[in-house]
């Protein structure tokens, strides 16, 4: 095997080990909530405060009611953004089911995040359920 091969193909190796070696970036739930057949607004719940600076988080939800059309269930995951200014992620629903793909947000530092339940009858089931997950990066050298 000549010189010049195995110095590329070390070279090869050593890249393709570099790689490996570096961790991805993982989400990590932090909060999940299932309420099932419920028939009543929920007030605000607070889920978590954050702590990190510029944190990144996305939620993922699914909502479903047994009722009637005209009859509008709203799920609210509320939060005070990093710039300051309040704001919410929601999904909801009209008789039959909805489901929130997966939504980035970036609450600010030392500001709650909390969900709540509201518009509806108080006289249609609902249910929903929610994941909220925080993004961690790889720990830098």
């Amino acid at each position: 095997m000549s010189n010049t091969l195995r110095l590329w193909l070390g070279a090869l190796l050593l890249c393709s080990g570099i790689a490996f070696a570096q961790q991805q970036p993982q989400w990590t739930v932090i909060a999940a909530v299932k309420v099932v057949n419920q028939t009543a607004p929920i007030a605000p719940v607070t889920l978590f405060t954050p702590t990190q600076t510029l944190g990144l988080y996305r939620v993922t939800a699914y909502i479903a009611e047994k009722g009637p059309q005209h009859t509008q269930w709203r799920l609210n995951i509320n939060y005070t953004d990093s710039t300051g200014v309040l704001a919410a992620v929601s999904i909801s629903v009209e008789a039959g089911e909805a489901v929130l793909d997966p939504t980035p947000f970036s609450p600010k530092p030392g500001t709650p995040v909390s969900y709540d339940v509201d518009l509806g009858s108080g006289e249609v089931p609902y249910s929903f359920m929610f994941a909220i997950e925080q993004l961690k990066l790889p720990s830098t050298r």
